[in-house]
C-alpha cells in the first residue's frame, strides 16, 4: 500500500514522535554504517550515513513546525512535501551548521571559513544522486559502472563528518524543544510569532565572528 502525503496526520503528538524516533533511527543507521566503514565497505557506509543525515533533517523539520503558534495549512503542506523528498531532508539537516562551526572552529578563522564555504557549496541534489550511486550500477555514456567505481572512501568520509557533526548538534537542540515547546509557544504569545521575528544581520554576523575569534 502506497502512503500518500495527504494520508499523513500532522499534530503535536505526531511531530514529537517523528522528531524523537528520527533521531533514534539516525543513531542506529550511523552505528550500522560504522561497521561497514570499518570493513572498508565504503559505498554501503556512504548510503547509510546519508540516510541518517536525512533522518536528522526530518527531526529538525518536525520540531520547527511543532513550536509554531500560528501553524498554517501551507506550513503543514510544506512539511509533508519535505517529509518525502530526500534533497529537502538533506538540506534541512544543515540548519545548525553555523553552531557547528562555532563549536568546532573556535579560535580558527581559516578553519571556520573553509567549513562555511563547504556548507554553502553543498548541493543536496548531488548528494542524493551520490547516495543512489553508492547502491546501484549505472551507465555513464558508454561505461557501465559499479558503486565502487563512483563513490570512494573520500566521498564517504565527507558524508560521515557531516552527519556526525549534525547529529551531535541536533541532539540537544531537538531534546530542548521537545522538553520546552510549550514555554517557547508561551513566549511567542507574549512577544510575537517566531515567523515574524526580525534579525539584525549585521549584529548577528558580528556576534558570530566574535565567538569564532575568541579563543577562551
Amino acid at each position: 500500500m502506497k502512503i500518500k502525503k495527504k494520508d499523513m496526520n500532522v499534530n503535536d503528538e505526531i511531530l514529537m514522535e517523528v522528531a524523537k524516533k528520527s533521531m533514534q533511527n539516525a543513531e542506529s543507521l550511523m552505528s550500522d554504517a560504522d561497521l561497514l566503514r570499518e570493513a572498508k565497505r565504503f559505498q554501503r557506509a556512504y548510503a547509510l550515513y546519508q540516510f541518517a543525515m536525512e533522518e536528522v533533517g526530518k527531526a529538525i523539520s518536525s520540531v520547527l513546525l511543532l513550536v509554531l503558534i500560528d501553524r498554517t495549512n501551507e506550513d503543514v503542506k510544506e512539511y509533508k512535501k519535505g517529509f518525502f523528498k530526500h534533497p529537502s531532508k538533506i538540506k534541512k539537516s544543515g540548519s545548525l551548521d553555523m553552531f557547528i562551526c562555532q563549536f568546532l572552529y573556535k579560535g580558527d578563522y581559516d578553519g571556520a571559513m573553509k567549513f562555511l564555504e563547504s556548507c554553502m557549496s553543498e548541493d543536496e541534489n548531488y548528494l542524493d544522486a551520490q547516495k543512489n550511486k553508492s547502491l546501484y550500477t549505472d551507465v555513464v555514456e558508454d561505461n557501465v559502472l559499479m558503486p565502487s567505481e563512483m563513490v570512494n572512501e573520500e566521498s564517504m568520509k565527507y558524508i560521515w563528518f557531516r552527519v556526525l557533526s549534525r547529529h551531535k548538534m541536533a541532539e540537544p537542540f531537538v531534546r530542548m524543544i521537545l522538553e520546552h515547546y510549550e514555554k517557547i509557544r508561551e513566549h511567542q504569545l507574549a512577544n510575537g510569532s517566531i515567523k515574524n521575528m526580525s534579525v539584525d544581520m549585521e549584529k548577528a554576523a558580528k556576534e558570530f565572528w566574535d565567538e569564532i575569534l575568541t579563543k577562551d
